[in-house]
């Protein structure tokens, strides 16, 4: 979340391509010295780049400007007669409408550097063609365009690039790729907002919500201004997690990794905190293509993924696509239900080529590094077999052609129940194993996770789901192999106690929640989060487990009701709705509440329903939530009075906030509010309270008050 004024940047206009065309020789030595001048800077460029996201972007756009596929494409338009620049956005215009028509987002975010490069390629070809300056912003802002192209993006200075919001474009985009490794707020699709925006509104951008408030009332931008706050100190209480290794709090080390699907997110990942990649989708590369890509070309992304990782491990999962990833080349079939159907391992042995190419690049790559290969939908013993002989016949090929290759385990993904039946079978060849939860869950329950109709039913913590987790892992480590899980579920952190409890090896999730993951394992001891997950799991219903994972403390001396942390006397909020956040913030910064916001609407379905406001200028906002961690009494002072409620007698000076963990079924959290509002009545309680300047003398002295 960022607030800030509004910088309006239109689109640089094209040079204009002059009609008619010199000699096709004169021509295409034109586009020769255009490429080779583009290619010069950006080698420049990235020679000074210490970012290893911005390096990859421009590693991208060298990669286009030397496509052979590319260049014959504009070569042959200059045969034909075309000028240099009439044949760039010939082939500009085929490669944007071929990519934009994909399925793929990643591949259809691909055009924007299509045209990125080749509006480079034009002002190099007619660099006599007036170029307008562009005006800079002297002050930090939020830049808003219809687009932002990755080199422009490189050519903002980021200290004063607040935030981005673009009308177009989306989520994996180069560019914001780009901004979130840079830690930039960006927020894409948001229609005309080029033509609603002029240059010094002020603007809140809400990344996390997708919003964009225009003009903000002064209200909500104090608001924005304190979830701005909050996030600033966050992250500097998770930074010092994120370079450490993940372990639980008994010490036990459990490898932190990271899912990625491109070199740009693995990048950013290791930046981030990242042990390892523990997932790598091979199948974004053959998707938007007319045929396979090859050997090199996968050996190219993948050499880069392991130079990347300097010596962390990384899980390539072999291609994963079936009839819900359609890629035509490949002439799979339409099927009625395509996740149960001709996917994954099954469609290897008729296209065995595909499937050698791309091992043969892995094993090049595993000479690089350290590597693992993981095969997807593998459901009996007999497929792993499969898929090991074509291990072998790849490395064989490799050791036949002289090229030097590595050595990877070869595991598997556990997606399909009867492969979670049979591990201690499936360890006599598989050499590791990795939990896809999202299809697991989805099969062990038929639920289709894309139907809402039925997707309530799915539960991450079903009891059958726990056992059969349970099962993966215990018989996996009865086998002496390694178990790791790289679905949805890994990086959920209130989960966390439950993938402690579990026993497993490694996490890989999304890059950008490793530091907090880490946090939250360090707050748990296995041997007492696996007595709680036994519990979890031998519970009738999924909400009975919810109860008994939401019910769950460490062990040890838990936090105590009151506490300095989650006190201020000196609180400058405006508002009802600023007193309840600062409150609710100061919760989840002691790491007393999981999600805020959810804690926050808990607390505003409350005020909704009943007074809060108890008089004398006093107010107990109190809420139950599966998201309040600790049971806890939150003190806000206020520097000048609010109106709470337009009934109370007289503004409030005082918030006591009630937070009480939903999985508490007792009454202990009505005792506790009686018993203040019955000493608010009380002039020398109340005159204690707003006159005492030590927090930790009136927290002390309230607990000796209500207990």
């Amino acid at each position: 979340t960022v607030a800030a004024p509004a910088f309006v940047l239109e689109a640089e206009p094209l040079p204009d391509v002059p009609d008619g065309a010199d000699t096709p020789e004169r021509e295409a030595a034109a586009i020769t010295e255009a490429v080779e001048s583009a290619a010069l800077d950006m080698e420049s460029t990235l020679a000074g780049v210490s970012n290893a996201t911005e390096a990859d972007v421009l590693k991208a756009h060298l990669a286009i400007l030397r496509d052979p596929e590319f260049l014959e494409r504009v070569h042959s338009r200059i045969g034909s007669g075309c000028s240099a620049g009439a044949a760039i956005i010939a082939a500009r215009d085929h490669y944007t409408l071929v990519l934009g028509a994909s399925e793929s987002e990643y591949l259809r975010e691909r055009a924007m550097d299509v045209r990125d490069v080749c509006a480079q390629l034009l002002h190099r070809l007619y660099p006599t063609a007036e170029r307008r300056e562009r005006p800079v912003p002297a002050e930090r802002h939020i830049l808003v365009t219809e687009d932002l192209t990755p080199s422009d993006f490189l050519a903002q200075d980021k200290n004063l690039l607040a935030g981005i919001v673009m009308s177009q474009g989306g989520v994996t985009s180069h560019t914001v790729i780009l901004a979130r490794a840079a830690g930039i707020p960006c927020v894409v699709g948001a229609q005309n907002i080029e033509r609603m925006v002029k240059t010094g509104d002020s603007l809140v951008v809400d990344a996390t919500r997708g919003l964009v408030v225009i003009d903000p009332p002064t209200a909500v931008l104090r608001y924005y201004l304190l979830e701005q706050e909050r996030e600033r100190r966050r992250k500097e209480q998770l930074a010092g997690h994120a370079a450490a290794e993940g372990r639980t709090r008994d010490g036990r080390r459990v490898e932190v990794s990271a899912n990625a699907g491109m070199v740009e997110e693995a990048a950013s990942a290791f930046a981030g905190g990242a042990e390892g990649i523990g997932l790598f989708r091979t199948e974004l590369l053959f998707m938007d293509r007319d045929t396979p890509p090859t050997e090199d070309e996968q050996f190219e992304v993948y050499s880069r993924i392991v130079a990347e990782a300097g010596g962390r491990p990384v899980i390539f999962r072999t291609l994963d696509v079936g009839g819900d990833k359609p890629i035509p080349y490949l002439g799979l079939p339409e099927e009625a239900n395509p996740f149960l159907g001709y996917r994954a391992v099954r469609f290897y042995p008729e296209h065995e080529d595909i499937l050698n190419a791309q091992i043969r690049a892995v094993l090049r790559a595993a000479a690089l590094g350290t590597v693992r290969l993981m095969v997807p939908m593998i459901s009996c013993v007999e497929e792993v077999r499969y898929a090991k002989g074509l291990v072998s016949k790849a490395a064989e090929s490799l050791d036949a052609d002289g090229i030097q290759r590595g050595n990877v385990e070869v595991g598997i993904m556990v997606e399909v129940p009867s492969a979670a039946m049979i591990i201690p079978a499936l360890a006599t060849e598989a050499e590791f194993f990795s939990i896809g939860t999202n299809d697991l869950a989805q099969y062990l329950m038929a639920v289709d996770r894309g139907n809402r109709n039925v997707s309530h039913l799915k539960s991450l913590l079903h009891p059958a789901l726990l056992k059969t987790l349970m099962k993966i892992v215990d018989d996996a480590h009865a086998a002496g192999r390694w178990a790791g899980m790289c679905g949805e579920m890994a990086g959920v952190e209130r989960l966390a106690p439950v993938l402690v409890g579990l026993g497993l090896d490694e996490l890989s999730m999304a890059g950008p929640n490793i530091p907090a993951m880490k946090a939250a394992l360090g707050k748990w001891r296995t041997d007492e989060c696996r007595e709680m997950l036994e519990s979890a799991a031998a519970q009738p219903t999924s909400a009975d487990a919810e109860a008994v994972v939401s019910a769950f403390t460490p062990s040890g001396e838990r936090p105590a009701v009151l506490g300095v942390a989650i006190t201020n006397l000196k609180s400058t909020a405006q508002s009802r709705e600023e007193a309840i956040k600062e409150l609710v913030d100061l919760l989840s910064l002691d790491g007393r509440a999981g999600d805020p916001n959810l804690v926050e609407e808990a607390i505003w379905r409350r005020e909704d329903e009943y007074p809060t406001g108890v008089g004398y200028g006093f107010a107990i906002p109190h809420c139950k939530s599966k998201d309040v961690l600790v049971n806890s009494i939150g003190f806000l002072r206020l520097d000048e009075p609010i109106v709470w409620q337009a009934e109370d007698e007289e503004p409030v000076r005082f918030v006591l906030m009630l937070a009480i963990r939903e999985a508490d079924h007792g009454t202990e959290h009505l005792r506790i509010f009686a018993k203040l509002a019955r000493r608010i009545m009380n002039d020398e309680f109340r005159e204690r309270l707003l006159t005492e300047s030590d927090a930790a003398e009136l927290v002390g002295f309230i607990r000796s008050e209500i207990e």
